[in-house]
C-alpha cells in the first residue's frame, strides 16, 4: 500500500512539475505565428514578469491621455510603428507585419517590409521589443501590474499582445485603397506668379521608377520642389522632362540607391537649370542620359 501510494505521489509531482515547466516555457503558439505563447499570471513577481518576458519577440502598448487612448505603439524586434489615433493627421499602422501610412482621403503612402524598413519609426538600431520592456521593469518608482494572461499595467500603460500577430487599421480607414509602385502619385501646386505652370511637391514613398511628365493637369511642370523625392531610398531611377527649369533644395535628399537620371533634353539644357547646391544631398552615384551625352554625378 506504502509503495502503491508513493508510485502515485511520484506522478502527480512529475505531472506538476511537468506543467510548470510547460507553463514557464512559453512553448505554445496559439496563433501559429511561429512565436511562442506568452502566458502572464495575476500575482507574479517584478523579477517572474521579467523572466517570463525576457525573450518576447513583440507587443502592444497604449498611452492614454485624458481617459482615451492617443497613441497605439507596436514594438518588434526589430522596429517600431505606430498609430495616432487623431486620422485627419495621419496614422502609422500594422498589417502582417507590414507598416501603412494612412490619411484622411483613404490613400496610403507607403508599404514597407519592417525587416528592410529603417526610417524614423522603425529601427533595428534603436528600437528592440524584449530590450525596451526590460528597460521599464528596472525603471524605479513604477507600478507593474498583471491584468490577465496577456495584459499588463506599467504606471498607466497597458501592455498587450505579447509575441501575437498584430493587425490594426484605424477606423475611418477600413476602405483604405493601397498605393502600387506603379502609381506615382505625384503632388504639384501652381506656381505663385504664373498659373499655367506647377511646381512638383511630392511623390509616392516606395516608388521604384518615376517619370516626371512635361505636364500634369494641363500645367507645365517647371520646378521640383523642396524634398519632393525626400526618403524615397526605394528609388533607383527617375526621368525629368526638359520643361523643368529649377529644382530646389533636398529635392532628392537621402534617395541613397539613386544611380539613374534620365534628363528629356540636352547637356546645356541639363546645366542651365537652377538646382540649389542641396538638391542631391545623400543620393546614390547617379548617371545622368541626356539626349547627346551622359554626365555623372559632381561633373
Amino acid at each position: 500500500m506504502k509503495k502503491t501510494l508513493s508510485i502515485i505521489i511520484a506522478i502527480l509531482m512529475i505531472v506538476m512539475l511537468s506543467a510548470v515547466f510547460v507553463a514557464c516555457n512559453n512553448d505554445a503558439d496559439d496563433d501559429g505565428n511561429g512565436l511562442p505563447t506568452i502566458t502572464l499570471t495575476e500575482g507574479m513577481t517584478v523579477e517572474q514578469i521579467k523572466e517570463t518576458l525576457k525573450d518576447v519577440k513583440n507587443f502592444t502598448y497604449d498611452v492614454t491621455m485624458d481617459g482615451e487612448i492617443y497613441y497605439t505603439y507596436y514594438l518588434y524586434e526589430n522596429g517600431m510603428a505606430y498609430i495616432y489615433r487623431d486620422k485627419t493627421m495621419g496614422a502609422t499602422y500594422v498589417e502582417d507585419t507590414k507598416v501603412y501610412t494612412m490619411f484622411s482621403d483613404g490613400y496610403s503612402d507607403g508599404g514597407y517590409n519592417m525587416t528592410d524598413y529603417t526610417g524614423y519609426d522603425a529601427n533595428p538600431d534603436v528600437y528592440n521589443a524584449s530590450e525596451q520592456l526590460l528597460l521599464w521593469l528596472d525603471m524605479e518608482d513604477i507600478e507593474i501590474k498583471v491584468v490577465d494572461s496577456d495584459t499588463l499595467m506599467v504606471n498607466n500603460y497597458k501592455l498587450y499582445n505579447f509575441n501575437k500577430t498584430l493587425k490594426f487599421v484605424p477606423e475611418g480607414f477600413e476602405n483604405y485603397k493601397e498605393l502600387e509602385e506603379t502609381d506615382p502619385v505625384l503632388k504639384t501646386e501652381p506656381l505663385e506668379d504664373d498659373d499655367t505652370k506647377c511646381v512638383l511637391t511630392g511623390v509616392g514613398d516606395y516608388l521604384k521608377t518615376l517619370e516626371i511628365p512635361e505636364t500634369i493637369n494641363g500645367r507645365t511642370v517647371a520646378e521640383i520642389g523642396s524634398e519632393a523625392f525626400y526618403f524615397c531610398d526605394y528609388l533607383t531611377s527617375v526621368t525629368i522632362s526638359n520643361s523643368v527649369t529649377i529644382i530646389c533644395g533636398n529635392a532628392f535628399y537621402d534617395c541613397e540607391n539613386l544611380t539613374v537620371i534620365n534628363f528629356n533634353g540636352t547637356k546645356a539644357e541639363w546645366n542651365a537649370i537652377e538646382k540649389n547646391p542641396s538638391w542631391d544631398r545623400n543620393t546614390g552615384d547617379y548617371t545622368i542620359y541626356c539626349t547627346d551625352g551622359n554626365i555623372a554625378k559632381g561633373e
